[in-house]
C-alpha cells in the first residue's frame, strides 16, 4: 500500500504495455464513435483512461493502482505526481465516474454521453503520452 492506496509493483515494461493498450482502445473508441456505436465507444474510452493511468503510474512511480473503485486511481495519481496531475486527473475522474453506467446499467448510452466520455478520454490519454517520453 502506498499512502493508504492498494497498489501493486509495476515496471517500465508494464508502462509500455499499458500505454499500448490505451492507444489501441482510444483508436477503437474513435472508430466506434464514427460508426455511431455509442455503447462500445464509451466502454473503450473507460478502459483507455484506466490503461493510460496505469502506464503513467508504472513509469513515474513504479506502481499500479489495485483499488476496486477506479476513481481512487485519480487520487493516487495526484498523490504520486502532485499538482501537475490535477487537471489531467479531472479528465480521468470524469471518465471512470461513468464506468458503472457505461458497463453495468441496462440502458443504452446516448450520443451526447458517449461524445463527452470520449472527449475526456482523448484529453487524458494525450496528457498521459506526454508523461511517457519514448514509450
Amino acid at each position: 500500500m502506498a499512502g493508504g492506496f492498494k497498489t501493486r509493483t509495476a515496471t517500465e515494461a508494464d508502462a509500455r504495455g499499458f500505454i499500448g493498450k490505451a492507444r489501441q482502445l482510444l483508436l477503437s473508441a474513435q472508430a466506434n464513435r464514427d460508426a455511431r456505436r455509442w455503447d462500445a465507444a464509451s466502454v473503450d474510452s473507460v478502459h483507455a483512461v484506466i490503461s493510460a493511468n496505469d502506464a503513467v503510474l508504472a513509469l513515474r512511480s513504479g506502481l499500479k493502482c489495485a483499488e476496486e473503485d477506479h476513481r481512487r486511481a485519480a487520487d493516487l495519481l495526484i498523490a504520486e505526481l502532485g499538482s501537475p496531475a490535477k487537471e489531467a486527473s479531472s479528465h480521468l475522474r470524469f471518465v471512470v465516474g461513468r464506468k458503472h453506467v457505461v458497463e453495468y446499467e441496462g440502458r443504452r448510452i446516448t450520443e451526447k454521453e458517449a461524445l463527452e466520455v470520449l472527449q475526456q478520454a482523448e484529453r487524458f490519454v494525450k496528457w498521459a503520452e506526454k508523461q511517457l517520453p519514448g514509450l
